[in-house]
């Protein structure tokens, strides 16, 4: 009994979301190929979508946890091992995939000039998505920190993507770009910064500033808003989040230090 616990133990700890992804593949291939039919964004447009569902794929069965049930898999409310993604990361998963034909559009510089709309409706849809995919994962006894991460990443590119369609749609310079590539820059600080590196406590804030960032950025998409009102409305986005950056570092500063 024991030689068969530690077997089906072994196997179910190093099961992966293939079935899952396969099917946001499926997914993934069959929006882009209606987009292509209803809109001919040309053939890049669907190739975009196709390599960035193959990248995004490959991320997450990268970062898949394997070392064991505490680490990567949940147990649902029967005490029933989940060795899928989960309801929530699938929520975040379709939100991906949604993202992904927003920034396709990265490849089509004068389609998307010409679809700005459907641009920013379909940024509208992953923000309308944002947080519930949290609460399907609390819904379902499916919450992880694999799915917690999954969904912030999610975010950062989609914040970063946005802002380079602006950039090529030009609707703002390309200092803009500092609304995505700040976060980075701040983890890159960790390295370097052993104080930076420790766990910041759950912000409201911190939410309502990406949700500003998404926000601002999707409603600067559409040519109705003038080119001052845009330069205004981002430059407030980029100092709220400096703002919030500078908060998070000087608690990390005190409290590291400290530790």
């Amino acid at each position: 009994m024991t030689l068969w616990s530690n077997t089906l133990h072994t196997e179910l700890s190093t099961r992966t979301p293939t079935v899952d992804l396969a099917v946001g593949g499926v997914l993934a291939l069959l929006a882009a190929v209606a987009v292509h039919s209803a809109l001919e964004p040309g053939s890049a447009y669907v190739v975009a979508v196709v390599l960035g569902y193959l990248l995004l794929a490959a991320v997450i069965w990268l970062r898949w946890p394997r070392k064991g049930w505490s680490a990567g898999f949940w147990t649902g409310r029967q005490g029933q091992p989940l060795l899928t993604l989960g309801w929530g990361n699938r929520v975040t998963l379709v939100r991906g995939i949604v993202v992904l034909l927003v920034l396709a559009a990265l490849s089509v510089p004068a389609w998307a000039a010409e679809h700005a709309w459907l641009l920013a409706l379909l940024s509208l849809a992953v923000l309308s998505l944002d947080g519930l995919d949290g609460w399907t994962a609390r819904r379902t006894g499916t919450i992880s920190a694999f799915g917690a991460r999954f969904d912030m990443e999610l975010d950062a590119v989609f914040i970063l993507g946005l802002a380079c369609l602006l950039v090529v749609l030009d609707r703002a310079g390309i200092w803009v770009l500092l609304l995505g590539l700040m976060r980075y820059a701040f983890f890159a600080a960790g390295y370097w910064l052993a104080w930076m590196r420790a766990a910041l406590p759950a912000s409201r804030r911190r939410q309502a500033v990406c949700v500003w960032q998404v926000a601002t950025l999707l409603a600067c998409l559409p040519p109705w808003l003038p080119q001052t009102l845009v330069a205004v409305a981002l430059s407030t986005a980029l100092g709220l989040l400096v703002l919030s950056f500078l908060i998070d570092i000087v608690w990390l500063y005190r409290h590291g230090k400290r530790a």
